[in-house]
């Protein structure tokens, strides 16, 4: 049913919770759109007081990412009140976030965490930071919904009538356990939504309120996709169930976040849906992704590929045939080389004439086919090797004369 207010024209609802209703209508004064949130006829005083509660928290806090209030007023037509706040008409997260790139994602994370800085240090605990509450003006996210915050020296029971205060999928350890809640619970919601925006799920659903709480309370958060593998130690921290073991408070958990973003290896302007489909090397798991791998053996083969064409071009120019020019040169090169050095010519000695003549026997001990050509066989001495043999005698000759003219003191006689 909706509401009728003199100062106020109803355009259309926008949504329905437990604890009311919400419309689009104009403020007819400054003629300008509003969201007026309008509290049921059916829920008992402590709800409505809850709901003028809210109309105070948010009229102190004045922040760019927190919805602001503009009137607190009596219904006309019923028993109630109605709440004017500012008009946001970028939608939810809840409506957005399958479109979200990675950077957009990581703003909206900010400009909550900073939104809840604000409202921390003027002593209030949100306790329902979930994607519904998260609207969005010109790309901008804005925290509404302060329905149940609570201050933070404020000892509320987390129960009414038998149920929950907050949304369990969201929940803290302390929020499903009933004991008193701190910033830091807040940071634990806001954690759920970022991992379920990298994931697409949150960590921790089940079938029912109490399963699901359960779940906060003794499971393990599931990895992130391994695409988002650098941000995992980050989650896990958020997400203690230990509040101790959490981040203090915003700025330390923004800091955080800030520092598991630098090691993002991939675009951040690229889609969530996009990025939770790759299949990139994990620090966890070790996985790699078809695209990688196809990549690594490609640049291996191309490796082989060139290192190949190297070896066949080293082992051809050694295969080359040499040039005449070259022949040339090696032949001289080899008939210079293989010439024994030539003696340095000085007078001989006695003792050296000696040894000379003495060693005669070295070179008149020839092979007997070779000192005695006329000896007959059945191979025939080449030409060149008689006149060798006949040489070597002649020599051998004239060396015994010397010795005798020697042993006779008479040198200069010809020989």
């Amino acid at each position: 049913m909706e509401f009728t207010h003199p100062d106020y024209t109803v355009i259309k609802r926008l949504g329905q919770g437990a604890s009311g209703s919400v419309y689009l209508a104009v403020q007819n004064r400054l003629n300008r759109k509003v969201a007026v949130k309008v509290v049921n006829e059916s829920l008992a005083d402590t709800h409505r007081q809850r709901f003028v509660r809210e109309a105070h928290i948010l009229a102190q806090l004045d922040h760019p990412h927190i919805v602001s209030v503009y009137e607190l007023a009596e219904l006309h037509d019923r028993p109630g009140y109605l709440l004017a706040m500012a008009y946001v008409d970028g939608g939810t997260l809840r409506e957005r976030a399958h479109g979200f790139s990675l950077q957009e994602a990581l703003a909206t994370v900010q400009h909550i965490a900073q939104a809840l800085g604000y409202a921390h240090r003027h002593g209030f605990i949100h306790r329902d930071v979930k994607p519904d509450n998260i609207l969005f003006q010109n790309n901008q996210a804005m925290l509404a919904d302060f329905g149940i915050a609570r201050l933070t020296d404020s000892q509320t029971q987390m129960t009414h009538h038998g149920a929950l205060l907050g949304t369990p999928t969201y929940m803290s350890p302390e929020q499903v356990n009933g004991s008193a809640v701190d910033s830091r619970s807040d940071l634990y919601s806001l954690g759920i939504v970022f991992y379920e925006q990298l994931a697409g799920t949150p960590p921790f659903k089940a079938d029912t309120a109490i399963a699901t709480g359960i779940q906060h309370l003794t499971q393990q958060t599931p990895e992130l996709p391994s695409v988002f593998s650098c941000y995992q130690p980050f989650i896990d921290r958020v997400l203690a169930k230990n509040r101790d073991d959490r981040p203090a408070d915003t700025d330390s958990f923004l800091q955080e976040l800030h520092s598991a973003t630098e090691q993002m290896r991939w675009p951040l302007d690229r889609e969530l849906h996009w990025l939770r489909t790759q299949r990139e090397a994990s620090p966890v798991t070790g996985r790699r992704s078809p695209r990688n791998t196809i990549i690594s053996v490609l640049s291996a083969l191309s490796v082989l590929v060139v290192a190949g064409i190297a070896l066949w071009l080293v082992y051809s120019s050694n295969r080359l045939p040499a040039t005449a020019e070259d022949s040339a040169l090696s032949t001289g090169v080899q008939t210079i080389s293989s010439q024994p050095d030539r003696p340095v010519e000085r007078p001989l000695s006695d003792d050296t004439t000696d040894e000379l003549v003495n060693n005669t026997s070295v070179i008149t001990d020839l092979p007997s086919e070779l000192s005695d050509p006329s000896e007959p066989g059945d191979i025939q001495q080449p030409e060149a090797v008689t006149e060798g043999t006949s040489a070597a005698n002649t020599l051998a000759k004239k060396l015994s004369d010397a010795q005798t003219l020697r042993q006779a003191g008479n040198w200069f006689t010809k020989v």
